[in-house]
C-alpha cells in the first residue's frame, strides 16, 4: 500500500503540465526541491506513526479477551478489503496516468516532424537566390557561375554591383566619378569624346571666362597658406586633344602619365582655348566655340591649361594641382624628382578637396558632398609611380615636419626628407 501510493505521489510529481496547455507553449516547470523535501518528510512522518500506533494497539490486543480478539480480527478482515479495492483504483489511475503521460511526446512528434536534410540545402538555395544582387547597369539578376556561386564586380566608393561583361562591352563611364552608364540613363557628350553623367553635368564648367571665379578662388587658397602665386597665369580650358599636343611638346615626347587632365606651360606655342559653348539637349551632345591664342613666353611659367567639361570640384582639384607646378617653377625648384614634385602637387590638391569638404558640410547637395569625398578617396588610394607614390611619400613627410618644413627640405636638397 506504502509503495503504490510512494509510486503514485512520484509519477504525478514528475509529469506536471498546466490545465492552459496548447500547441505554441508548453511549460514543463521543474517541482521546486522544497516541496519534495516536504512532502517526502510528511510521508515518513505519517508511516512511522502508523506503525507506532500499531504496536500499541498490538500490546493493547495481548492484554483483552478472546472476544475482543475476534471482533478485532473482523475489523480487520474489512479493512484489508476495502483496501484491495483502493488498490485497484490506485493502480487503475497508474495505468491511467502513465498513458497520459506519453501524449505529449506523442503530440511533439506530430507537431515537431524531423525535416529531411535535402530541405536545409532547398531552403539555403532559394535563400540565396532571394538575395541575389542586381546589375547596377542593365538592371539584370547578377549571373552565377557552375557553382552557384554570384559572379560581379563592385565599385567600393558609390557601392554598386554590376555584372563583369559590363567592364568590356563598351559600357560608358563618367569621365569624372568613374561610376557606368546604366541603361535606363544616357550620359552627355563632350565634343572630344568623354562621357559624362548627369549628376557631374550639373556642375560642369564649359569654357575658359566659367572657370575664373574658381581660378580666383584656387589663388586664395594658396595665399592663405603663405604660398602666393606672385605672377598672374593665364588659365585656358581645352579640348583632349589639344591637352595631349600641349603635353607632347612639353614632355619632349616621352609620356610619363596615361591620362592627362591638365598641364602648366613653360614653353611657347599657340593652342585652341575655348571661349563659348553651347548644350543641345537632343541627344545630350554639347557644341563649343574656339578662339586660336598666340602664347609667349615672358616668364619661366606660360600659362595652365586643363581639360573642359569637368564639375566645378574636379576642376578646382586640377587646378590646385596645377598650381604647385607653377609656384614650384616660379620660386626656383627645377630641378626635383617626378616623385617629389608630382607628390607635393597631389598633396596641394587634396588639401584644397579637404577645405571644400569642410565648406560643403552645411549644403543639402548630397551628390556634390559624395563627389567631393570619391575625389578625395581616388588621390588618397592610388598606388601608381609617380603620383600614388609621390603622395603617399609627401603626405607622410608633411605629417612630421609640416608643409614649410618639407618644401624647406626640398630647396636645399631636391628630395623628400628622411
Amino acid at each position: 500500500m506504502g509503495w503504490l501510493r510512494r509510486m503514485l505521489k512520484g509519477s504525478a510529481s514528475n509529469s506536471r503540465i498546466p490545465s492552459d496547455y496548447n500547441e505554441d507553449r508548453y511549460w514543463d516547470e521543474p517541482r521546486d526541491s522544497s516541496d519534495e523535501v516536504l512532502d517526502s518528510e510528511r510521508e515518513e512522518t505519517h508511516y512511522a506513526s502508523t506503525h507506532s500506533s500499531a504496536d500499541e494497539n498490538e500490546s493493547e490486543e495481548d492484554q483483552q479477551s478472546d472476544a475482543s480478539q475476534s471482533e478485532t480480527g473482523d475489523g480487520q478482515y474489512y479493512e484489508a478489503s476495502h483496501l484491495e479495492e483502493e488498490d485497484q483504483r490506485l493502480a487503475e489511475a497508474l495505468q491511467q496516468s502513465l498513458v497520459f503521460n506519453s501524449n505529449p511526446l506523442c503530440e511533439l512528434e506530430s507537431i515537431f516532424p524531423p525535416f529531411p536534410f535535402s530541405f536545409h540545402s532547398m531552403d539555403r538555395s532559394r535563400n540565396k537566390e532571394r538575395h541575389r544582387p542586381i546589375c547596377y547597369v542593365c538592371k539584370n539578376l547578377i549571373p552565377v557561375d557552375s557553382s552557384g556561386n554570384f559572379q560581379y564586380r563592385f565599385n567600393r566608393f558609390w557601392r554598386q554591383k554590376y555584372c563583369p561583361s559590363h567592364s568590356r562591352d563598351g559600357t560608358h563611364r563618367c569621365c569624372s566619378c568613374r561610376r557606368l552608364e546604366p541603361r535606363d540613363t544616357t550620359f552627355s557628350s563632350l565634343t572630344d569624346g568623354r562621357k559624362l553623367c548627369l549628376d557631374c553635368l550639373d556642375s560642369s564648367i564649359m569654357n575658359t571666362d566659367q572657370c575664373q571665379p574658381l581660378y580666383h578662388e584656387v589663388c586664395k587658397f594658396y595665399e592663405n597658406l603663405n604660398m602666393k602665386v606672385h605672377q598672374t597665369i593665364p588659365l585656358y580650358l581645352v579640348e583632349r586633344q589639344v591637352l595631349n599636343e600641349v603635353e607632347k611638346s612639353e614632355s619632349k615626347g616621352h609620356r610619363l602619365f596615361s591620362e592627362i587632365r591638365g598641364v602648366t606651360m613653360t614653353k611657347g606655342c599657340s593652342i585652341d582655348a575655348i571661349v563659348e559653348q553651347s548644350r543641345i539637349r537632343d541627344g545630350n551632345k554639347t557644341k563649343i566655340k574656339s578662339k586660336r591664342y598666340k602664347l609667349v613666353a615672358y616668364s619661366e611659367v606660360i600659362a595652365t591649361i586643363i581639360l573642359y567639361g569637368f564639375p566645378r570640384l574636379l576642376t578646382g582639384r586640377i587646378l590646385a594641382h596645377e598650381m604647385m607646378h607653377a609656384w614650384l617653377r616660379l620660386e626656383g625648384y627645377p630641378f626635383i624628382s617626378p616623385e617629389v614634385e608630382e607628390g607635393l602637387c597631389e598633396v596641394m590638391a587634396h588639401m584644397w578637396l579637404e577645405s571644400q569638404i569642410s565648406s560643403l558640410s552645411t549644403s543639402h547637395n548630397h551628390f556634390e558632398n559624395r563627389l567631393a569625398e570619391y575625389l578625395k578617396h581616388d588621390t588618397e588610394s592610388r598606388t601608381s609611380h609617380p603620383y600614388g607614390t609621390g603622395f603617399q611619400r609627401a603626405k607622410r613627410v608633411i605629417g612630421m615636419y609640416g608643409l614649410k618644413g618639407t618644401i624647406d627640405y626640398i630647396r636645399m636638397t631636391d628630395t623628400f626628407p628622411g
